[in-house]
């Protein structure tokens, strides 16, 4: 039976020796060597085909596709087609033994070293975690060809029911459609099923955003804080964590009033790490206020005073910000001196990064549009800021439908006026 569809079933003779395979149009001898219970029920066994895919070159053997095990006759029989199709066009393989646990670790390998634009560290690390401590666990022993939506469902639903947030999910799911894209263009599958799976449903992100009050007694809290300067340029250059962890006076022209964005520290495992800039577009060079170069002369000011008390001690690698030895930070330091001066401020809950949020809402509130404090964050685009800061498009949007009632309501108050004097 080189080709066509044909049941079967896990069913044995009276001597343990298992049932043959009954084809959909069975001769004489296939139905007296196929399970009893085929021929009288026609829900018993399941549906596969094979497909004849020429000869090997090299064997002189005819080469046999065989099908996977479908439930319904009409499943498989859509299956043969695809495959017959994909006979005609010269694109049927034999599907891959290869598992999802064997190819996992040479995709990550892959993305990380080479292409265009190789995964960062931290990204890096993320996936790495996923898919050591979730996906392959529950589907690496599943050959890639093999794997079904329903597999990847019910792995989703399972991480719902322990407990793992909305987001995590769909990271982890995120990580499985990249691994799987890339077993797409090494011709292991046809389709990224993992795309079509449902995945729970993330709710809106509540952000706290300072006013300009709130700013006020944080930097009137940090005005004698050791790091203090560090706070200001955050917010007055908008700068992120690592950039401004990863500061070097280099980066730094007082002259110009501007500095570089050249360095991201973050950290990789638990580990400090430098790495280039988180996006194209962040390495970029920011303009500096008036705020933004006295925090720096402060700091430059503090640096000198505190190289001369460590003497030879002092070893530094260029970083604008250190500990008192000279050495580069470490990107939690800041951020756990900053939950601690908040709370004992009594100030509504922020994140460190949440000065780059104040930094964005204070530019907007300021008259500029979209486009501007896009560029003022050096995202890579302006729907990153639009998806980020969506607070902004709703009071761009009331400003405009106000604008609107307003010039209505001075529209029908002329009109009552002129009716009233006629």
């Amino acid at each position: 039976m080189a080709n066509g569809l044909y049941r079967r079933c896990g069913c044995r003779d009276e001597n343990g020796r298992q049932y043959g395979n009954l084809p959909q149009k069975p001769s004489a001898e296939q139905r007296a060597n196929a399970c009893p219970k085929m021929l009288t029920d026609p829900k018993h066994g399941r549906w596969s085909y094979r497909v004849s895919n020429g000869y090997d070159p090299q064997t002189g053997k005819r080469r046999v596709i065989n099908g996977r095990s479908y439930p319904t006759l009409k499943q498989a029989q859509t299956a043969l087609n695809a495959d017959r199709v994909a006979k005609d066009q010269g694109r049927l393989r034999k599907p891959s033994e290869t598992t999802l646990a064997a190819y996992a670790p040479i995709w990550l390998e892959r993305r990380t070293t080479m292409g265009a634009r190789p995964l960062k560290a931290t990204t890096a690390a993320q996936y790495r975690a996923y898919l050591v401590n979730d996906i392959i666990p529950q589907l690496g022993h599943v050959k890639i060809a093999e794997l079904r939506r329903s597999h990847v469902q019910s792995f989703v639903d399972d991480l719902a029911k322990d407990g793992r947030g909305a987001v995590t999910i769909k990271r982890i799911v995120a990580t499985l459609q990249s691994v799987l894209t890339g077993a797409v263009k090494d011709g292991l599958i046809e389709t990224n099923i993992a795309r079509s799976v449902d995945t729970p449903t993330v709710q809106k992100e509540t952000r706290t955003i300072w006013s300009p009050d709130d700013v006020a007694r944080f930097f009137q809290a940090v005005s004698t804080d050791r790091l203090g300067p560090m706070y200001e340029l955050t917010l007055y250059a908008a700068l992120r964590r690592g950039e401004v962890c990863g500061l070097r006076w280099d980066d730094v022209d007082f002259t110009e009033q501007t500095l570089t964005i050249q360095h991201n520290r973050v950290r990789v495992g638990g580990v400090p790490t430098e790495q280039t800039p988180k996006t194209a577009s962040s390495a970029a060079v920011v303009a500096l206020s008036a705020p933004a170069l006295e925090a720096l002369k402060a700091w430059r000011f503090r640096q000198d005073l505190e190289r001369q008390d460590a003497g030879d001690a002092w070893a530094s690698e260029g970083h604008v910000f250190t500990d008192e030895l000279g050495g580069a930070l470490d990107p939690q330091l800041p951020t756990y001196w900053f939950g601690k001066i908040v709370k004992a401020q009594g100030l509504p809950p922020m994140t460190f990064h949440g000065l780059r949020h104040v930094a964005a809402t204070l530019i907007w509130e300021s008259g500029a549009d979209i486009l501007h404090v896009s560029k003022a964050l050096r995202h890579s685009s302006i729907g990153v800021t639009s998806t980020v800061y969506t607070h902004m498009k709703e009071s761009e949007q009331r400003a405009t439908f106000e604008a609107i009632a307003n010039q209505l309501s001075e529209a029908t108050a002329h009109t009552s006026h002129t009716q009233s004097t006629n």
